[in-house]
């Protein structure tokens, strides 16, 4: 954990002193009031502390609008990139592919841009393929895997008729978000290696659809507004759970120094937990909760869990042969389908 939770023989000495120091202090504080009046430094932290909580609660529109605001402040620029990266991945999960594949190409070598472009680009064209335009979609997926399935995709009714429909699981992410999150703490400096045992992070679950229609297009998707919800709920859980963390160590500061909870915080010169936090920390609160956030899972879930291919018999296995990745399908239990893909199993039901 942070160092404050250890008290040295220094602490009693150093209150006293910030105690004979208050009107100094005093003047500081006056002068620091006048500082943020005059909207420097302090008002561009507060700002920049601001868009990176609406960037990652999910508000990605607003968040830009508030990077674009601090111009060349801190890494704004890069951060209004990220945010069109987000925006683009939001494109992806609702079903706007030739917008998605745009705004994709348009962010070039960034991130997983240009795979995501070249797959929005197929998705569109898959699209296509639903809506009947067979020749439209063969043109667009031209050269590639889905192109040939596409080609040659006869099955007979009978063979995917226990996968046709459309179908649903709601999937528990809650122990992989702990083991990033105390993966996470592991890297962090200063910190009680054991925190993520001693904050509740519960009910974190995401739904998953599959959608088979009776030409064999397979759509699998996990929405924006799904990942959102997720999001914002351990952003919630995290706060509090690390607030009230840190109250505790409050308290036992308090207890092994002799004095009151308080006066802890008064020598910290803050008001709260936060703020003794971030004296002992050195790290502003915000900021803490951003690299406790774990934004390469959340991704890898859009990622998996946001594909569309065709539903076909490899030898006598059923599969949904995606864009991105091929699941072995067990329809051996009515009602049920197992999908599995060497790393992960999926278990969706039939929707009524």
């Amino acid at each position: 954990m942070f160092s404050c939770y250890h008290l040295h023989n220094g602490y009693e000495k150093r209150v006293i002193f910030v105690r004979k120091m208050r009107r100094l202090s005093f003047a500081l504080v006056l002068l620091t009031a006048v500082s943020c009046l005059s909207g420097c430094g302090q008002s561009k932290e507060k700002q920049y502390d601001a868009a990176r909580n609406l960037y990652y609660y999910g508000q990605y529109s607003e968040a830009r609008k508030a990077f674009r605001a601090l111009e060349d402040y801190a890494d704004s620029k890069a951060m209004i990139t990220a945010c069109d990266y987000q925006l683009a991945m939001a494109q992806l999960a609702d079903g706007e592919y030739l917008g998605a594949a745009t705004a994709f190409a348009a962010l070039g070598e960034y991130g997983n841009s240009k795979n995501l472009s070249q797959a929005a680009g197929q998705l569109a064209a898959l699209q296509q393929y639903e809506d009947g335009d067979t020749q439209g979609a063969l043109a667009g997926l031209e050269g590639t895997r889905i192109a040939e399935d596409l080609g040659s995709h006869h099955e007979s009714k009978d063979e995917l008729a226990p996968l046709l429909g459309n179908w649903s699981c709601t999937l528990d992410i809650l122990p992989d978000v702990k083991a990033a999150l105390t993966e996470l703490a592991q890297n962090q400096d200063k910190m009680d290696k054991d925190f993520p045992e001693k904050i509740e992070i519960k009910d974190l679950s995401v739904k998953v659809t599959l959608a088979v229609s009776k030409d064999g297009l397979a759509v699998l998707s996990l929405g924006q507004e799904e990942l959102d919800r997720v999001t914002k709920s351990y952003a919630a859980q995290l706060h509090q759970g690390v607030t009230g963390y840190y109250d505790t160590v409050i308290d036992k500061m308090a207890e092994d120094g002799g004095f009151t909870r308080e006066e802890v915080i008064e020598n910290h010169q803050t008001t709260d937990a936060e703020g003794v936090f971030e004296a002992e920390g050195g790290i502003r609160f915000a900021e803490f909760e951003r690299r406790m956030t774990p934004s390469e899972l959340f991704s890898s879930l859009k990622s998996l869990y946001n594909d569309a291919g065709i539903a076909k018999m490899d030898g006598q296995t059923l599969t949904l042969r995606l864009s991105g990745n091929t699941w072995r399908v067990d329809a051996s239990q009515e009602g049920k389908l197992i999908l599995t893909d060497g790393a992960n199993t999926l278990t969706v039901t039939r929707i009524p």
